[in-house]
């Protein structure tokens, strides 16, 4: 198991990622491991993992919800391919993310 960078706090140990640990995080996201696999690979107690994942802005949040997004675009492009195609479920589907999209610009 590697090293990691642990910080003490006053409410206990505090993990800071390194570059590699978001570069393995997003990639590890993208192919949709579970969390506990993705602190367990980086060597970080999964409730830091967590911890860190609820908060927003932090560096790992956004490596990790970087890495589901393009998951997400992989497989949108290629549901969109087979609609073109004339795929009647990939055409349901497409209509139904747009729907989707539609109510949530109108705050719905």
């Amino acid at each position: 198991m590697k090293a990691v960078r642990l910080l003490q706090t006053a409410d206990g140990i505090v993990w800071t990622p390194t570059a590699e640990d978001l570069q393995n995080v997003n990639k590890l996201a993208m192919l949709r491991y579970p969390i506990r696999k993705i602190a367990l690979f980086i060597g970080v107690p999964e409730s830091e993992f967590r911890r860190q994942l609820t908060i927003a802005d932090t560096p790992l949040s956004q490596a990790y919800h970087s890495g589901k997004i393009q998951s997400e675009l992989a497989y949108r492009d290629k549901v969109r391919q087979m609609a073109e195609r004339g795929e009647e479920w990939a055409i349901k589907i497409i209509e139904r993310w747009a729907m989707d999209q539609t109510k949530e610009e109108l705050g719905f």
